[in-house]
């Protein structure tokens, strides 16, 4: 793309995120390199630091999504919103008002059960939470008479116990940086990081 003579703060917002649509909406990924090229088309002398608050601003309007450090993928699909059962509502808002200042969010693998032919009859709750606490959860719903939880299992006890359940709790170590959604107070994944999760956990 030929530089363009005006700098980007003269040129209206709308249509510098129509330019990047337009550029990246068919790319499967996109490095922050590519990105970074593309803003300096308009800008040729910008900074480290104000690229980078680009990039923060794009993630916070939900037009860029993170898939690992440094590359990302852009794109206009619809958001994902799935509807949060009363049982897993209840466990979030439980842990809201138990662990107040500790990141974490719910999902449950019925979520998946309007892609698939064949319906599942179990399922897994899953509770991600910063690895320090994993624990405490784990304990915590416990005490709260919640059954069949269990704490970051492996393959062999996802084969041998869960698996047999009609409904299992897992609870495991959030990812730092794993991109998620939030309403009403309870946080949920995001599309990107179910589809990371399912090829660990969802084997029933």
């Amino acid at each position: 793309m030929a530089c363009l003579c005006n700098t980007i703060d003269t040129v209206p917002k709308d249509f510098i995120i129509e330019q990047l649509q337009q550029r990246f909406t068919h790319h499967h990924h996109i490095t922050r390199a590519e990105l970074l090229g593309f803003y300096r088309s308009f800008e040729p002398d910008l900074k480290d630091s104000t690229f980078a608050w680009r990039i923060h601003s794009l993630k916070a309007k939900n037009l860029l999504k993170p898939i690992r450090r440094g590359v990302y993928t852009f794109s206009t699909k619809p958001q994902f919103h799935p509807q949060v059962e009363p049982k897993l509502r209840e466990i979030a808002r439980k842990l809201n008002k138990q662990f107040p200042v500790v990141r974490h969010c719910v999902w449950s693998t019925r979520w998946l059960s309007e892609w698939m032919i064949h319906q599942p009859d179990r399922f897994l709750l899953l509770v991600d939470v910063e690895a320090v606490a994993t624990e405490s959860v784990f304990y915590f719903l416990k005490d709260e008479k919640y059954k069949n939880v269990f704490l970051n299992p492996d393959e062999n006890t996802l084969e041998r116990y869960i698996n047999e359940e009609r409904e299992s709790i897992i609870v495991k170590p959030l990812i730092t940086k794993a991109p998620l959604e939030k309403e009403e107070k309870i946080a949920t994944p995001s599309l990107e990081k179910i589809l990371v999760d399912i090829l660990h956990y969802y084997k029933i």
